[in-house]
């Protein structure tokens, strides 16, 4: 086998080493420790989320690089809807409907908002649920097939993934973004 195709098998696989799925959990795997370093990453990752947004000039929050895109406010407001809405999924509680916000106060104290209600979800997790199919939603589609670290890497993904739209914008914008945070 080749260099190049043996990394791409290591970078493919990669995530099932770090993050194990209901499918594939040791036994001997402490929940507790992963949970506790994700917590940590996760509250780098809120910081990092509003260093984004604040590095773009009010005059470009309606920048979108092409008109099936997002704008770039909406990308937040949509990471603060998704946000609120896996807090319901993983302790029933309301989400409400995702604002249409014209200035950046509105659109910071949303998403703030949503980071507290999805971490408040996550403080009221039971370490030994983790890989059950025991959140509030656990019934309705789509939700009935994941676990409870299922939906919370689905959001950690989810809001890194528009996060990183979003430095895509700077960019196009000649902005540098500021430095990626872990």
């Amino acid at each position: 086998m080749n260099r190049r195709k043996s990394l791409g098998l290591i970078a493919g696989f990669s995530p099932l080493l770090l993050f194990p799925s209901n499918h594939i959990v040791d036994k001997n795997f402490d929940s507790s420790e992963w949970l506790k370093y994700f917590k940590l990453r996760w509250s780098n990752s809120r910081i990092y989320c509003f260093e984004i947004f604040d590095a773009m000039p009010l005059s470009n929050y309606d920048y979108k690089p092409h008109p099936d895109s997002m704008s770039f406010m909406k990308l937040f407001t949509h990471i603060g809807s998704s946000l609120k809405g896996y807090a319901t999924v993983l302790d029933g509680s309301t989400s409400g409907n995702e604002p249409e916000p014209s200035i950046s106060t509105e659109v910071t104290e949303y998403l703030n908002n949503s980071f507290t209600l999805f971490n408040m979800a996550l403080e009221k997790i039971n370490i030994n649920d983790l890989y059950e199919i025991k959140h509030a939603k656990s019934d309705e589609e789509p939700w009935k097939e994941f676990s409870i670290f299922d939906m919370i890497t689905l959001a950690y993904n989810h809001t890194i993934h528009h996060i990183g739209q979003a430095t895509v914008y700077l960019r196009l914008n000649d902005i540098v973004p500021p430095r990626y945070r872990f």
